[in-house]
């Protein structure tokens, strides 16, 4: 009957869907090399993908009706902001960020929620990248490849995470976000402890001396890492070109560097290449200086020999890619010239 019908507490309900939210909301398409519901806080899931599924231009965008209950409405948007939250989403751009901003927001939750609320509250549309998430998750993700390549070792696998027989320089994993590099040195120390150094746009970041792996599982890339007495869990997936690392500060894409430079992807016209590796001892110029045939531009030392990179024609210095102390590798461009420079030009 009807007057067996309650209202116990109260239910919302958020729709996940492929777009993005910066670029006024249109749908997206790609592949989700990831798509996974977290086990807590208790949520419904209606969704018609799974991890792999294709999403195209064929079908609506929506991925998931996720919907919640609590005893408050507060409770429940809190819960709800949670579970979107934690979900592991990577290969498509989502509103779930957008989602997120907008079930936190102070708006939302006082029910100020006219028709008019995203013009005028203008919830925020995605992850607010900043040094700290930056740092955070390249520490995470290069936490993360050590141990996959420490368990992968087909050699010497043995051997305790770190082992030096000497005095080692620390690892260096280098990786990128839009025009912001950063650069992960650490070296690891008894215990699971890590000494790390960062470096974002060659400037250092604020971040932890020493960082624990306090739990990994690599079958899905999930760490935690200590730092300062504060545990934090990051899950870190690969996708095609890019690392996906989330926590509870948001979620951020990565690219990673190669180790060693291909220096052969790109030819650099007018560049001078070290001729073996070895070491930068002096560097003769400067950008924007006039150089003869034949006159120096960087002396190096290589095999217990110094060798001298000349201008091969009247020229004029465009770049110079290293400094006094760089180990350079073969074949690495150390200044680049443009010869199109008149020899009456050119200081004798």
């Amino acid at each position: 009957a009807q007057s067996d019908l309650t209202i116990s507490g109260h239910a919302i309900e958020a729709r996940l869907y492929a777009e993005d939210p910066a670029n006024n909301f249109l749908p997206v398409i790609g592949t989700l090399h990831v798509f996974e519901p977290p086990v807590s806080p208790v949520a419904r899931i209606d969704t018609g993908v799974e991890t792999g599924s294709v999403v195209g231009v064929d079908f609506d965008p929506m991925l998931a009706k996720v919907i919640v209950h609590a005893p408050t409405r507060t409770e429940a948007a809190s819960r709800l902001a949670l579970v979107l939250d934690t979900m592991a989403i990577a290969g498509v751009t989502t509103n779930r960020d957008f989602l997120v901003a907008t079930l936190r927001h102070e708006a939302f939750l006082a029910g100020d929620t006219t028709t008019d609320f995203i013009d005028r509250v203008q919830p925020r549309t995605s992850v607010t990248v900043n040094d700290a998430l930056l740092a955070q998750a390249a520490t995470a993700a290069a936490m993360l490849g050590q141990e996959v390549n420490r368990s992968s070792a087909g050699v010497l696998g043995f051997l305790p995470r770190g082992y030096r027989n000497s005095s080692m320089p620390p690892e260096t994993q280098t990786f990128t976000h839009g025009d912001h590099t950063v650069t992960v040195r650490y070296q690891a120390h008894r215990g699971g402890v890590f000494e790390v150094e960062l470096q974002i746009n060659d400037q250092p970041a604020a971040t932890p001396a020493q960082v624990r792996v306090v739990d990994v599982q690599l079958d899905n890339g999930t760490i935690t890492i200590e730092a300062d007495g504060v545990r934090t869990p990051h899950r870190v997936t690969p996708t095609n070109n890019s690392l996906v690392v989330q926590s509870p500060a948001g979620t951020i894409e990565l690219e990673q560097a190669a180790r060693f430079p291909d220096y052969g992807l790109v030819a650099v016209s007018g560049g001078q290449a070290a001729p073996m590796p070895g070491k930068v001892l002096t560097v003769h110029v400067a950008p924007g200086d006039q150089v003869n045939a034949g006159q120096p531009l960087v002396i190096m030392e290589a095999m217990k020999m110094e060798h001298t990179i000349t201008a091969p024609t009247n020229s004029v210095v465009v770049e110079v890619r290293c400094v006094v102390g760089d180990q350079v590798d073969n074949g690495q461009v150390l200044v680049i010239l443009d010869d199109g420079v008149p020899p009456a030009t050119v200081d004798s």
